[in-house]
């Protein structure tokens, strides 16, 4: 995706972040329900707090069976922040999944971050698969991003194991150095089936500050946006009511861009890089002027051409609005072209705090659990400073200058329709490999999908991708067990004598 400014194309410079500020994150937040895993951490180191961000890191030991730690080279350690110094590789086995407790039906912002660093010394990048649960995610190529990669993806779990898996597709071996999970709030972000893959995310400011947690409870992050030469900045230092529940920081809604031409209408265009897109607009507004009696502001909203809007929009003083397009809307050619075009009867020019865009997928799909995923560049390992031009730098949809336009995020949308192992079975079958002690290298992720992954000893009924499989046969014959038959056996209900 590209943001097109006077008619030009804004090109891409990288992975590099220029002109950058993080803000100093100070104040104290509720972390309920983070889940944050510094990978490759050893126990005795976790948890910790990162001073830059606040945020309490775990160790991810107790969250995956296999892999083996690695730290970056020394020099690079003290360039970036903690959890980057250190990943898990993984050298055996072909798929290796993390197994993460996870609220069912919650609304889950989740983020993996990959550094490699040369942390190896082979000075050769890896590139291979990512699933959740049985269907591929997305690819992480970083001899294409050799400063590294991040990917997140907005997903509502079906389940209360959720399973993020890494699969070697060749002769580099897999690596990982963060991954998160933020609770969002479930009545938020939500589209017609599946998840939501984020196309940008932005304040209106000629600020050069990057948002996130604390400033942002739900740790999302925000890149500032501004068009000096056709718009007018406006703030306020009061605080701005927040009703709702997208919650955006104050920062966010204590600023607002209005157009300078006063009668002129306020244009944001951008292109997307898979014209077929379809994508979900989330607007932030609020009036932060004191308008006089006698004046107006009041306006439309226009995605190429056709008003999205039932009725005119009309900004609450110190008080937050979000509107969204609860169907998803196409641009013609993959060209979007929003306008807030005032009103004949506003006497004020239109104003935007906030302005999210996300995409989704096939919405006529039979499958009613089918999902898209995101990419977005959004990578910290740099936070703590930007002068050293030659360091990794944070990957996000970022403005470079007040002149400079936003780089692109490349987003890639997937169908993953294919439902897990029956969640009875599967249960059953963790416990029966705990009890046993059955360190198979291949019984991680789901059991049964996709195929080429079916656990040793194993065999499923797989007949439809939008059934769950069942458990149908188990030999266990080459274990050598002995001992109690244990109860969990009765849980396989599918078994076939």
């Amino acid at each position: 995706m590209k943001f097109l400014r006077g008619g030009n194309l804004g090109e891409c410079s990288g992975f590099r972040v220029r002109a950058f500020a993080i803000t100093h994150l100070v104040e104290a937040q509720n972390q309920e329900g983070f889940i944050t895993l510094d990978c490759g951490l050893p126990l005795n180191e976790s948890p910790y707090v990162e001073p830059e961000t606040k945020i309490h890191f775990l160790s991810d030991e107790n969250f995956i069976q296999g892999g083996k730690m690695g730290r970056i080279p020394a020099n690079l350690e003290s360039e970036n922040l903690k959890p980057y110094s250190t990943l898990r590789y993984f050298p055996d086995g072909i798929r290796n999944c993390y197994d993460i407790r996870v609220e069912v039906g919650r609304n889950y912002l989740i983020r993996t971050m990959f550094f490699y660093g040369n942390f190896d010394g082979l000075n050769v990048s890896p590139e291979f698969d990512m699933y959740i649960g049985p269907n591929k995610w997305t690819t992480i190529d970083l001899q294409k991003e050799p400063s590294g990669s991040g990917k997140e993806i907005i997903h509502i779990s079906r389940s209360n194991s959720l399973q993020i898996c890494l699969v070697k597709t060749g002769a580099t071996t897999p690596m990982i150095s963060t991954l998160e999970l933020r609770p969002l709030a479930n009545d938020t972000y939500l589209a017609i089936s599946g998840s939501l893959k984020l196309n940008f995310r932005m304040y209106l400011s000629n600020s050069n500050a990057l948002l996130r947690y604390p400033k942002d409870v739900y740790d999302r992050t925000w890149v500032p946006f501004f068009q000096p030469d056709n718009w007018t900045h406006i703030s306020t230092t009061a605080n701005v009511s927040n009703k709702n529940h997208y919650d955006p920081p104050q920062a966010v809604l204590k600023g607002d861009a209005i157009p300078k031409n006063l009668d002129g209408p306020l244009t944001i265009t951008w292109r997307l890089e898979n014209p077929d897109d379809q994508i979900y607009l989330y607007r932030h507004f609020a009036e932060i002027q004191d308008i006089e009696a006698n004046d107006t502001r009041e306006f439309d909203c226009l995605l190429n051409g056709e008003t999205i809007t039932i009725n005119a929009i009309n900004p609450k003083y110190l008080e937050i609005e979000t509107m969204l397009t609860t169907i998803p809307k196409e641009c013609n050619g993959g060209i979007c072209h929003m306008q807030l075009i005032k009103t004949q009867r506003s006497t004020l020019p239109p104003l935007l705090n906030g302005f999210e865009v996300y995409s989704g997928g096939d919405w006529f799909s039979r499958y009613h659990l089918q999902t898209q995923l995101l990419r977005l560049y959004q990578s910290y390992k740099s936070l703590k400073t930007a002068r050293n031009r030659n360091r990794p730098h944070p990957q996000t949809p970022a403005a470079a200058t007040a002149t400079a336009a936003f780089e692109p995020v490349r987003p890639s949308v997937l169908q993953l329709p294919q439902l897990q192992t029956n969640e009875t079975e599967v249960v059953a079958i963790k416990n029966i490999s705990y009890n046993y002690e059955l360190n198979r290298i291949n019984w991680q992720g789901d059991p049964c999908v996709p195929r080429q992954f079916l656990w040793d000893g194993l065999n499923c009924s797989i007949s439809d991708i939008s059934v769950p499989p069942k458990i149908i046969s188990l030999n266990l014959s080459s274990s050598g067990l002995s001992g109690t038959i244990l109860s969990h056996f009765q849980n396989l209900n599918h078994l076939e004598i």
